[in-house]
């Protein structure tokens, strides 16, 4: 079942509008009156409805019953990623950890980046694409860039968890506790400096994610993964 993304939806209201992008959505997705979706407002709320209308200027939707109502995150889970050169790969990397799980993701200017120039509205949109394909209740909070990677230690991310091609410890072994937030740190391109990791190291434990090494957005994807089993 397909999913649209309508952050004024509550659990109160009985039917809910469709406008704009997601009256394009539905119609792209070819629905017709008496079809089922799922409607999330990315707050927590994630409702099973049929559409009740449907013409070019407007759709309607019914809630059929709730699938999820949570009033908070028990938990945050933040990817901080150095930026990457290649757009496509960033925002690649930036689909799969919402798919994956990530509440929060904080795009890194660290010493090996080469752009850091970073599009958050635009990532935004990506996050909400993901959103809806991986059929969430929480929308993916995509913040601006971190300008250097000491001002991570000041921040109430949680607990921050790095990784490094040379760490002996693999992060299979790392046990969240439930109510635990947590922070992955993974660089861009090149890994992180010399400078960046003796801050790291005095700082943070740093984990291995394997023999193999991985790039950046392969590294989020497996982190997060392991993270969530």
């Amino acid at each position: 079942m397909e999913c649209l993304y309508i952050p004024q939806a509550t659990a109160a209201h009985a039917e809910i509008d469709v406008l704009e992008d997601e009256l394009r959505h539905m119609r792209s997705l070819r629905l017709r009156e008496g079809s089922e979706i799922l409607v999330s407002n990315g707050s927590g709320l994630l409702l099973h409805c049929r559409v009740e209308y449907l013409n070019k200027q407007k759709g309607v939707v019914s809630a059929l019953r709730t699938m999820a109502h949570e009033q908070k995150l028990h938990t945050r889970t933040t990817l901080v990623i150095g930026i990457l050169d290649d757009r496509a790969r960033m925002e690649y990397a930036i689909e799969k950890a919402v798919e994956c799980g990530a509440t929060d993701i904080v795009p890194l200017v660290s010493d090996h980046v080469q752009i850091n120039k970073f599009n958050t509205a635009r990532a935004q949109r990506k996050a909400i694409a993901a959103l809806k394909q991986s059929r969430q209740a929480w929308l993916t909070t995509i913040h601006e860039p971190l300008p250097g990677i000491e001002l991570l230690f000041e921040s109430s991310f949680g607990t921050c968890i790095g990784f490094d091609a040379d760490a002996v410890v693999s992060f299979e072994t790392f046990r969240r506790e439930p109510t635990e937030d947590v922070a992955l740190v993974i660089g861009p391109e090149g890994g992180f400096s010399e400078r960046e990791l003796g801050l790291l190291q005095d700082s943070i434990q740093l984990f291995s994610l394997g023999k193999n090494r991985l790039r950046a957005e392969t590294a989020a994807v497996v982190a997060l993964g392991i993270l969530q089993c």
